[in-house]
């Protein structure tokens, strides 16, 4: 039996999606803005510039996703749930760059499938396509956090390599946000079909 996220009088879900990204966003923003005190070196810091960076892109995605695509289906909020852990294990643990990595990789793996579940369910072609965009876009995210988490946990800790790795992963984060938000709008242009 398919998910619908419809309730048995006929209505609709909408206040458990909501709610669960609204719980889930001031959790990650406490535990997140509790860790500045951890900083304890400057790749730490730039891993924590990251996760800001990426959170805040996450959010408005949800946003979008929550607003503009219903989610409505149990198994999509159990992946975001899932995801959101996954996020907030990597944040809790930001200044081993390494296991930062392998946590967001989980994370954007379950979102990569999330958007899969939509794309496949989802009638309005606009919204298809913009489902396609989110998972060709985010695609490499999860094999690069993989890959980063094997290499920098091989390299010594605090080395050159792993600093540069680290700053990389900060300006890719950041070029990744101005990109999707500020040159492609995808989110704008989700916002504009309603």
């Amino acid at each position: 039996m398919h998910d619908t996220g419809h309730s048995p009088n006929g209505g609709h879900h909408r206040l458990g999606p909501w709610l669960l990204r609204i719980t889930a966003s001031i959790l990650i923003l406490a535990v997140l803005a509790l860790q500045f005190s951890r900083i304890d070196s400057f790749g730490s810091a730039l891993i924590y510039a990251a996760s800001w960076i990426i959170i805040l892109h996450v959010f408005i995605g949800e946003y979008v996703f929550v607003r503009y695509l219903h989610a409505l289906s149990r198994i999509q909020n159990l992946l975001d749930a899932f995801a959101g852990l996954l996020m907030l294990a990597g944040f809790l643990s930001f200044h081993k760059s390494a296991l930062w990595c392998a946590f967001l990789a989980g994370a954007f793996a379950l979102a990569i499938i999330k958007y899969f579940l939509v794309e496949q369910h989802i009638e309005l072609p606009a919204l298809k396509r913009y489902a396609r965009e989110k998972i060709l876009w985010e695609s490499p995210a999860v094999c690069l956090f993989s890959v980063l988490a094997v290499v920098i946990d091989r390299l010594p800790e605090g080395s050159a390599t792993v600093r540069i790795i680290e700053l990389a992963i900060l300006s890719a984060a950041a070029l990744f946000a101005v990109w999707m938000i500020g040159i492609r709008h995808i989110y704008r242009r989700v916002a504009s079909i309603e």
